[in-house]
């Protein structure tokens, strides 16, 4: 028995399922991401903390020693791993600009560390938002040209 004369020529349920179950699925994908990238306290420490220069000196391979003086000119030290993602701490050390909490100096990152996690996320469920809403729109047309041909 062949799926159209089982189900009639109509739309298959498949084909809203499974727009719907990939958008489920780069929403949970965009959630990971920012999961994993911590992705909250860097977007708060870019855009709610404090900036100064800072030194970065390589201890091992994509791992840096970053010192600080906050405006209190105490000075604040930690290793960060240059990964990745930008802003990409140069192979040689330097200086570099780092966010900070002013309540909290001792969280620091990098400036601009949640730029490249934050767009892609914003993407994906972006993506994901665009294909709910164009299934949404095939089912009303569906539902309408259904209407039409009966009433006629």
């Amino acid at each position: 028995m062949s799926f159209n004369k089982t189900f009639g020529n109509t739309n298959p349920l498949w084909r809203h399922i499974a727009p719907v179950l990939a958008a489920f699925g780069l929403v949970v994908l965009a959630v990971v991401i920012a999961r994993i990238t911590d992705l909250n306290d860097r977007a708060m420490l870019d855009f709610g903390g404090a900036r100064a220069a800072a030194t970065a000196e390589p201890a091992n391979e994509n791992v840096f020693r970053v010192r600080f003086t906050d405006a209190q000119g105490n000075i604040h030290a930690r290793r960060i791993e240059s990964g990745w993602l930008p802003p990409r701490i140069p192979s040689e050390g330097g200086e570099i600009i780092v966010a900070y909490a002013p309540d909290q100096p001792n969280r620091f990152l990098p400036a601009g560390s949640s730029y490249a996690p934050g767009v892609l996320v914003f993407v994906l469920f972006l993506a994901g938002l665009t294909l709910v809403l164009r299934v949404r729109q095939q089912v009303l047309a569906s539902v309408r040209a259904k209407r039409d041909r009966s009433t006629k």
